[in-house]
């Protein structure tokens, strides 16, 4: 498996409008800095904690 950057920001809810927003947030703060990553998909995991 290839190297790879994972890029990750708080995510309270999971929902299809609430994922859209934060990774468009995600991307712009990436843009900003110019970091280099694939503009083409994102993931979205929920992590539960106990």
């Amino acid at each position: 498996m290839a190297d790879m950057k994972v890029y990750v920001g708080p995510m309270e809810d999971v929902t299809s409008m609430s994922d859209r927003n934060k990774a468009s947030s995600l991307s712009s703060a990436l843009d900003l800095v110019g970091a280099e990553y694939n503009k083409g998909f994102h993931y979205a995991a929920d992590i539960t904690v106990q």
